[in-house]
């Protein structure tokens, strides 16, 4: 069984979405509260660097990715 870094349990909600922990849910629930917080997205991946190649077009190495776990918007920005 695979544990995690910080040995967070996942977690399902009573609407069957599933979240890395407890905590990330009740931060969800905190931003959900918030009026001046707008546009949530869950789980958004960037690509910080591309899939590498070489000039032949042969894979090199994979592509470095960063997940948030929110992006938002606030009023104040």
């Amino acid at each position: 069984m695979y544990k995690s870094k910080y040995k967070n349990v996942k977690y399902v909600d009573e609407n069957g979405v599933n979240w890395d922990s407890k905590k990330e849910y009740r931060f969800y629930l905190q931003l959900l509260e918030n009026d001046k917080i707008k546009d949530i997205e869950r789980q958004v991946e960037y690509i910080l660097i591309p899939k590498q190649t070489n000039e032949n077009g042969k894979f090199l190495y994979h592509p470095v990715k960063y997940k948030l776990d929110f992006k938002y918007y606030s009023e104040e920005d």
